[in-house]
C-alpha cells in the first residue's frame, strides 16, 4: 500500500462521501418509485 499525501487523501475522501451520498439519493429515488407502482392500484400489495 502506498502512503497518500494529505492532500491526496482527503481528494479521495471527498470523492468517497460524493459516491456514498449520490447513491443513497439513488436508493431513495428507487424506494419511492416501487412504492408509487405498489400503491398505483390503491392499495399496498
Amino acid at each position: 500500500m502506498m502512503q497518500l499525501s494529505r492532500e491526496e487523501r482527503y481528494i479521495q475522501q471527498q470523492r468517497l462521501r460524493t459516491a456514498i451520498a449520490h447513491h443513497g439519493r439513488q436508493h431513495q429515488e428507487e424506494q419511492d418509485a416501487r412504492r408509487e407502482q405498489l400503491t398505483k392500484g390503491g392499495a399496498i400489495l
